[in-house]
């Protein structure tokens, strides 16, 4: 009964998914949460491996923080659970929802702000190739298609 009740929340939740785009500053607004997310397009070429995009833990972290989108300078690299809020269940091989128009076709990591508690030098991140979490080392070369999508919450 309790999952009964769970899957029903989450569907509802997700069918009232809330989101606007601007265009010009390449920022999506999710109206429900509050959060602007970046979604500028850095993927010249899906084919560079090597895009100046895909980041390490630590590059990742420095990219939000200096980044000025759309004017703003309060960006930061999203925790586990604000990315989550972006995944489309319904949707494979990008699921992420429509407003989103910059992710990555080739390479749909993304890295969170959350560390993982029994192993504190990884750290989760998100495929939209099926909104599956999973953990990777902050260290070391796994890191080399990781990207990154910033987030603030939005001020009114």
């Amino acid at each position: 009964m309790k999952n009964s009740i769970l899957i029903i929340l989450v569907f509802t939740i997700l069918s009232n998914a809330d989101f606007t785009r601007d265009d010009d500053k390449e920022i999506v607004t999710d109206n429900i949460t509050k959060l602007q997310w970046d979604d500028k397009d850095y993927y010249p070429d899906d084919d560079d491996v090597n895009s100046e995009f895909f980041k390490n833990f630590d590059e990742a972290i420095d990219f939000c923080e200096n980044s000025d989108l759309g004017g703003y300078n309060d960006w930061r690299l999203p925790n586990v659970n604000e990315l989550k809020t972006i995944v489309n269940i319904n949707k494979y091989n990008l699921a992420i929802f429509d407003k989103f128009k910059n992710t990555s076709k080739e390479y749909k990591e993304y890295w969170t702000s959350t560390s993982d508690m029994t192993e504190t030098n990884k750290f989760f991140y998100i495929t939209f190739l099926n909104g599956l979490i999973d953990t990777k080392s902050k260290i070391g070369t796994e890191y080399d298609s990781i990207s990154v999508r910033c987030v603030r919450f939005e001020k009114e």
